[in-house]
């Protein structure tokens, strides 16, 4: 006799995570000889984000930056699980550094507290710049006692500096 298949709403809590599994008492197959029903056992796989990176309870992002946001700090919005926030970048940040946003992680499976949103800060050189910009990166390193290239990336932007 093939078993009768009906619908369950089953509430999921908030923090799960994948491999957990819910148990619904009384929900499961009927027994034998009238017997009342087993356990329903449901197993939990979580769909991967795009955004965020899941450590226990804790979240990962990273978050781009330009070369002059990370000397000269600035503020950056970033989505949060629920919401926008603004972060506020130092002055000389690094690559790579860090900004703990806490409590902005997932929550934790018996609703007490959360887990934190570690932005990691990917600060990006670019790859092309105009004369403009490279005339004020060569004054930058002029004061800092910088030796530097001519910021010709390219093949014709080399014939150009090589011609004066």
């Amino acid at each position: 006799m093939k078993p009768e298949r009906r619908k369950k709403t089953i509430k999921v809590p908030q923090g799960v995570d994948d491999g957990l599994q819910l148990r619904v008492t009384g929900e499961g197959e009927a027994g034998s000889g009238g017997a009342p029903g087993g356990d329903l056992y449901i197993f939990l796989q979580v769909k991967p984000s795009k955004q965020f990176t899941r450590d226990g309870n804790d979240l990962h992002m990273t978050q781009k930056i330009s070369i002059a946001q990370a000397a000269l700090g600035c503020k950056v919005k970033i989505k949060t699980l629920e919401d926008e926030q603004t972060i506020e970048v130092p002055a000389g940040t690094q690559p790579n550094d860090r900004i703990v946003v806490g409590g902005a992680g997932v929550p934790h499976i018996r609703g007490i507290g959360r887990g934190d949103l570690i932005v990691n800060l990917e600060v990006v050189v670019p790859k092309k710049l105009n004369k403009e910009q490279i005339a004020l990166l060569k004054k930058f390193a002029e004061t800092s006692g910088d030796e530097v290239g001519n910021g010709g990336g390219s093949f014709i932007g080399r014939l150009f500096e090589l011609g004066k």
